[in-house]
């Protein structure tokens, strides 16, 4: 079974020969590798969906999409907020698709026939990537999923993130020949590459918007490891804001706008956050298998937690605090993204 730290250096490697969709999915497979290690020894409980899609205890019902769990729920000291709601990816359908959970309440966004990832939302609506088309591209949709437009024809386009104000996206796109950062209104009009200083030719991705929109973070490989940078959200001279020896991927901002979030592989995949005025670096979240993926607002932040059956949502109130397994036992659910109405 691959360890943590040789996932981490398989998506450094990704990042260059293999396309931005699978850099942006390879902390998910290397959940879902060592999900197929440990299952063979796991038999524990698991949970499932009652038929108003409430998370239940005890259960393993696939009511409302739900597949057979295999993992007790753990007893959290960690209460997640009534208000909180994100979008997040599963395939307890048997693809990935999007579902929202809200209030502990999991409903599916919208049924397709491919595979639906990546979600991202702000303003009221949400961004994702799907191959429904044969082919990664960006899509747009309201938080009901009913009205769906796709804003990327070129290339192979993911990691879309919508800016604060739903007016503009970042993403990334191959369209070069390189993962690259590009830029686009919310319709899909003024697709223009982000400046941010590196070379045409290194791959950059993962862009993530300030709280304020002023800003876009992101990773590079510019200095031979995935590092977080920030750049004006116009496009100017990134700053390097984290010095990871094994990297640091996937970054998002604190609600205040004042730290970024990220994944690092320091003995294993865990959670850790930067101060973006003085680098200054502190602890966040561990787990034993691993968390990744994580959105925050100003309540907490949402992550993927590996585990023995498969990858869970959980909730982290505070740094370094327990969290409270908001998805457990449904599909290998990962991606989560807050949801802003």
């Amino acid at each position: 079974m691959s360890n943590s730290r040789q996932s981490a250096a398989t998506d450094n490697r990704s990042a260059r020969t293999n396309g931005s969709r699978a850099r942006r999915q390879v902390l998910a497979i290397a959940i879902v590798t060592l999900i197929a290690s440990a299952s063979a020894c796991s038999n524990q409980l698991g949970t499932g969906l009652t038929q108003t899609g409430e998370l239940a205890k005890g259960g393993n019902s696939p009511s409302n999409g739900g597949e057979k769990g295999s993992k007790k729920p753990k007893q959290d000291s960690t209460v997640a907020p009534a208000s909180l709601e994100f979008a997040f990816v599963s395939n307890a359908s048997g693809s990935d698709q999007l579902y929202i959970y809200s209030g502990g309440t999991v409903s599916r966004l919208m049924t397709s026939n491919a595979n639906d990832f990546a979600p991202s939302s702000a303003a009221g609506r949400i961004v994702f990537t799907s191959d429904r088309n044969g082919v990664a591209q960006i899509f747009i949709t309201d938080v009901a999923g009913q009205s769906v437009a796709q804003l990327t024809t070129a290339g192979t386009n993911d990691q879309a993130a919508l800016s604060p104000d739903g007016a503009h996206v970042a993403f990334v796109s191959n369209r070069s020949g390189t993962a690259r950062l590009y830029v686009m209104d919310s319709t899909g009009a003024n697709q223009v590459e982000l400046a941010t200083g590196s070379q045409s030719w290194t791959p950059e991705d993962a862009p993530a918007w300030s709280p304020d929109g002023s800003m876009i973070a992101f990773t590079s490989v510019r200095t031979g490891t995935s590092q977080v940078f920030v750049v004006p959200a116009a496009g100017g001279s990134a700053v390097q804001v984290t010095h990871e020896f094994n990297g640091a991927f996937l970054p998002t901002w604190s609600a205040d706008g004042s730290s970024i979030v990220y994944v690092a592989d320091a003995g294993g995949l865990r959670l850790r956050s930067v101060n973006v005025s003085t680098q200054a670096v502190a602890e966040y979240a561990t787990a034993t298998l691993g968390v990744s993926e994580p959105s925050c607002s100003a309540d907490g932040c949402v992550a993927a937690v590996t585990t023995a059956a498969g990858s869970d949502v959980d909730f982290y109130a505070a740094a370094a605090g327990t969290p409270a397994d908001v998805v457990p036992a449904f599909g290998t659910a990962r991606q989560p993204a807050i949801l802003h109405r």
